[in-house]
């Protein structure tokens, strides 16, 4: 499997949809795309002109982005959480303290610096690549003092933008488990799971806040989805009957910014014609 993101132009699971035998090949890619993947490499291509947007009138040596864009390529997908909740506010009240001002002391920009690095690595970033984008951001910030019109305000929001930008592309979405049937749905708990039910709810435990979708390995149709509560609980809800048969199934997380994990290992689920189940939990 591969973490590109499935065509949305796939159409949804219905009371029409294939009947898949249990013989489906388990290596049958459900993708074909990633955009998101892409808009990541987009911010990255784009920083130069970020910053001059930024403050038109800071001259940013190209050889300072080319080894911010280096740094943030070597970051890619390695962030696993989120900087400390004490850091944010430090850092938010150095930004406040320093945006009124017109200048930037070395002290000022010393401490901020500092707090950048130890956000990045608190929320899972490599500190060697962590202390590379600190003497980037050095010598970017020595580059905006000495050029910028606006010292204090090209600094500070040069610092919001490359940690919002380090966070974003540096992200690892987790990868959730195989697909796993709500118990008392399986009538064969013992082996590969079995059920009357034509509207099949799955369980487990991810990132809190996420989505969760079920998805048909052979055509890329998302079969379910639900929604990971704050202690990571969560259980899907069918987006429509399923037909019997036998489907090989897997589950992605989803952001609410729209972009995917990779695929979680494969579930062979059959769906047997007896009746309906009506239990929902």
């Amino acid at each position: 499997m591969t973490s590109s993101q499935i065509s949305s132009s796939l159409a949804g699971a219905g009371q029409g949809q294939t009947v898949h035998s249990a013989a489906a090949p388990m290596s049958t890619p459900v993708s074909t795309s990633d955009p998101y993947a892409q808009a990541r490499q987009t911010r990255i291509d784009r920083i130069p002109g970020s910053f001059a947007e930024i403050d038109p009138t800071q001259h940013i040596p190209q050889s300072v982005t080319a080894s911010i864009q280096q740094n943030l390529q070597m970051l890619l997908g390695t962030i696993t959480s989120k900087a400390l909740p004490n850091q944010r506010t430090a850092m938010n009240s150095m930004l406040k303290a320093m945006v009124p001002k017109n200048s930037v002391s070395q002290q000022a920009a010393s401490s901020m610096n500092r707090l950048f690095g130890e956000m990045l690595v608190s929320a899972g970033a490599n500190p060697t690549i962590a202390m590379n984008l600190q003497n980037d951001m050095l010598q970017l910030t020595n580059a905006a003092i000495a050029t910028s019109s606006q010292p204090s305000f090209a600094v500070s929001n040069n610092y919001i933008f490359m940690y919002y930008v380090a966070t974003t592309v540096g992200w690892n979405i987790p990868t959730p488990g195989a697909p796993k049937l709500l118990p008392k749905l399986n009538t064969n708990p013992n082996g590969q799971p079995i059920t009357s039910s034509r509207r099949p709810q799955f369980t487990g435990t991810y990132t809190p806040n996420m989505t969760i979708e079920i998805l048909d390995v052979s055509n890329g149709n998302i079969l379910a989805k639900g929604v990971s509560q704050a202690n990571g609980r969560f259980t899907t809800n069918s987006t429509t009957s399923w037909v019997p048969g036998v489907y090989v199934l897997t589950a992605r997380g989803r952001t609410s910014a729209g972009e995917y994990s990779q695929f979680s290992p494969h579930t062979i689920l059959t769906i047997t014609a007896g009746p309906t189940s009506t239990r929902t939990r």
